[in-house]
């Protein structure tokens, strides 16, 4: 987001968390997703803090980062699924709509979505809207976080499983489908 405006940083972002929650139970998962939420949304709502008292921002930042605590939780509950990059993808999109709505009538500020604007995928934007770029940039953290617990499996010695390469290779075709 601006000011920095690295859009190929998100599904960076979106892999660390995905690690950060895989051997995790819903609690830790839970307090990832808030640390996570926490450090996220304070970076990208920095600008209210000079227009409106410290204590309102924060609290924004707080109610933010509450979301993603609710997301680490579903994260931790969806990652034993077959195809779970794509399933982590529809919890955070489920989630960051309902942020989008509540409370306040919602902050959609920091919405993964518009990180597409300036970005090789960004004409998602014109076909899925903001949620199904978001949706994409979850799915390529996801897959990247996927390929790197793959390759760290295989030098523990237990190989790549079957559905595993599945997935990755899945999710990687859609997105190279999409860009």
């Amino acid at each position: 987001f601006a000011p920095w405006s690295l859009a190929w940083l998100a599904p960076v972002g979106i892999a660390a968390l995905v690690l950060a929650v895989q051997r995790q139970g819903p609690v830790g998962g839970g307090l990832a997703g808030g640390a996570y939420g926490v450090v996220f949304f304070g970076m990208t709502l920095w600008w209210l803090s000079e227009s409106i008292a410290v204590a309102a921002w924060s609290a924004i930042v707080l109610t933010q980062a509450v979301w993603l605590v609710a997301t680490g939780v579903a994260m931790t509950l969806v990652r034993d699924l077959p195809a779970w990059p794509i399933w982590t993808a529809l919890v955070w999109t489920t989630v960051e709509t309902a942020r989008s709505l509540v409370p306040w009538g919602g902050v959609p500020w920091g919405r993964l979505g518009y990180t597409a604007v300036d970005a090789p995928w960004s004409g998602v934007l014109a076909v899925g809207g903001v949620a199904g770029a978001g949706t994409l940039v979850v799915l390529m953290g996801a897959a990247a976080a996927n390929l790197v617990m793959a390759v760290a499996r295989r030098r523990n010695g237990r190989g790549l499983t079957r559905p595993m390469v599945a997935t990755t290779a899945g999710v990687g075709e859609m997105v190279w489908v999409v860009l």
